[in-house]
């Protein structure tokens, strides 16, 4: 089926065919030159009708050959796009000033499986990108006395008697004072967002804990903080028509608690734009769903991913389960994302082996829908996450933008994991963000594949170390933690509306950063799409018998999460000193 691009190039072709020919002919049989125009122009004269339904013939030439050429450029150009150039959001989430951001080139590569790929060796499968990427300034989301700020707004709900789970975040000692509480016990991270096209905010959900013990790797309980930002990233006092609450403030979301028990409360929050039809209005709607790894006092105590959604109901949380499969002690780091049915979420459970899920998320019952050996119990059981596990949610590329040969075959979707590694530098563990590209037939809703993977990024930021133990040696304990909260919005501008240079047109991404378990960032990233469409702009005939092997799709995917940190020696030695 032919695109509107396709069709309009078409037409104006035609057009040009037929008028360029009538213009020669009325030129020749009324014997009309340059020089006669004026005389001929004359209201005396005889020629005066042929002449100017000549000039007008002229300038219908220029205006159909314009047309034309523009047009069959559009669709077959701009790396041979689908369609025009446009999230179609009701309101873009980028602004002059953050065009005006300082943007730096970033390196990237990266890894598939696609023609030329080795399909075994990733120095065979590597992909280098010193061009298309560049990312802005990272700005911090944590602010002088904010701390003190939630924890007034935590005391004065336990005083209301509004959320009694609050009472474990103020174990303190008399002797202890308020501004060493706060330095040593109080920490907001994992800050995941996302961009409300209809109401043109930003709504970030953070992690903010408690830790009695001082120590940031051991919390005592967590709970949800809900900040709303303009597009600039400036903080805005708010408050949603359908919610009684008043951001920034805590989510009031029900917490399974007893005494002794530690880690309690929400962790690694993850926050998705859910858009569906409102039956009471029977327009389209918008609401954020927010998923978490929380311990359940149903399976005693041991942990499990949920999901909430505070525009339907503040308190409510509903617990996900898997069918024919036995609770994990530890099961989180999944990675969210939305398909057609906006009754259900997807989530990537694993990278390798490559498994996918689907949740409904009024019941929370969720069933397997890519992976064989899913739904083994002494499988599920066991601890198996690899190097590359869930991070960020992931957005679907529209189909407006992707090449054409795989817009009408397939689904694309794009995010972040996290990989975790070992020894590097002055740091006995590394976290870092790794580009992931998914996709799906249209017509076949389960069957994902993983197809493409970057090595380690850190967006040019240099996350400081952090010390898990005091010990002797300091790199004995070190941690270096940039991860992944969300890919909070992608859109994209005209280069001739703002200051990126050149016309034309850029995609830009707005990440937001945990840093070290201790502050949230935000950067913005301009180019992703041009980077990706590079590799999936290849031979369309090997790329359809790429995805033809079904069989082997599986081991392709356990492939590239083992090339996720097949550069981390690199990495360690140009960007962790030790």
């Amino acid at each position: 089926m032919a695109s509107s691009d396709e069709n309009s190039a078409t037409f104006y072709v035609f057009l040009a065919v037929v008028v360029t020919p009538l213009t020669v002919f009325i030129t020749r049989k009324y014997k009309i030159k340059k020089q006669s125009l004026s005389r001929n122009l004359s209201p005396h004269s005889k020629n005066v009708f042929p002449t100017i339904a000549y000039i007008l013939l002229v300038l219908v030439n220029f205006g159909v050959w314009y047309k034309a050429i523009s047009s069959w450029a559009g669709s077959s150009g701009n790396n041979n796009l689908s369609g025009p150039h446009t999230f179609n959001l009701l309101s873009s989430p980028i602004s002059p000033k953050i065009s005006e951001r300082r943007f730096e080139k970033m390196d990237i590569s990266g890894f598939s499986t696609f023609e030329g790929s080795h399909k075994s060796d990733c120095s065979q499968s590597q992909y280098i990108d010193r061009k298309a990427v560049s990312v802005s300034t990272a700005k911090k989301l944590n602010y002088p006395h904010e701390m003190k700020f939630i924890r007034d707004i935590a005391k004065k709900l336990l005083d209301e008697g509004s959320y009694p789970v609050l009472k474990y975040a103020f174990d303190d000692g008399p002797m202890q004072t308020e501004s060493d509480i706060l330095k040593h016990k109080w920490y907001k991270i994992s800050g995941s967002a996302v961009w409300l096209d209809k109401y043109e905010v930003y709504l970030m959900v953070s992690r903010v804990f408690y830790s009695a013990f001082g120590a940031r790797h051991r919390s005592t309980i967590s709970f949800l903080y809900g900040e709303v930002y303009d597009r600039d990233w400036n903080q805005l006092r708010y408050k949603f028509d359908n919610m009684d609450l008043v951001f920034p403030t805590i989510f009031p979301a029900d917490v399974d608690f007893q005494d002794e028990v530690t880690y309690l409360g929400p962790e690694d929050p993850h926050v998705v734009l859910r858009e569906f039809k409102n039956p009471k209005t029977g327009k389209v709607d918008q609401e954020p769903v927010i998923t978490f790894a929380q311990r359940s006092k149903q399976i005693m105590y041991k942990q499990a991913m949920h999901v909430y959604r505070p525009f339907t109901d503040i308190r409510k949380i509903v617990r996900f389960t898997i069918e024919d499969t036995v609770p994990k002690l530890q099961d989180k780091s999944w990675g969210p994302f939305m398909d057609e049915d906006k009754n259900f979420i997807n989530f990537i459970y694993t990278f390798s082996p490559f498994r996918v899920i689907k949740c409904n998320i009024e019941s929370g019952e969720c069933t397997k829908i890519t992976g064989d050996a899913f739904f083994e119990p002494e499988t599920h059981a066991k601890n198996e996450v690899g190097a590359l596990r869930g991070g960020s949610n992931l957005v679907q590329i529209p189909e407006n933008v992707l090449p054409l040969h795989l817009a009408k075959t397939r689904k694309y979707w794009f995010g972040f994991g996290r990989s975790h590694s070992g020894e590097c530098g002055c740091a006995r563990e590394v976290f870092r963000p790794n580009g992931v590209l998914i996709s799906r037939p249209i017509d076949k809703e389960g069957d994902f594949s993983f197809d493409y993977v970057t090595t380690l990024l850190d967006f040019n930021i240099q996350p400081e170390l952090w010390i898990v133990i005091k010990s002797d040696n300091a790199c004995d304990n070190a941690r270096s933690v940039l991860t992944p909260g969300s890919l909070a919005s992608w859109d994209f501008v005209d280069k001739s509306d703002f200051s990126f240079g050149a016309r034309g047109v850029e995609d830009v991404m707005a990440i937001t950063l945990s840093e070290a378990d201790n502050m949230v960032k935000v950067v913005q990233v301009r180019g992703f799409l041009n980077h990706i469409l590079k590799f999936l702009n290849g031979d369309p005939k090997s790329i359809e018998r790429h995805y033809s092997k079904t069989d082997e799709l599986s081991k392709y995917n356990s492939f590239l999460a083992k090339c996720s940190i097949y550069l981390f020696a690199e990495y360690c030695d140009l960007r962790i000193s030790e």
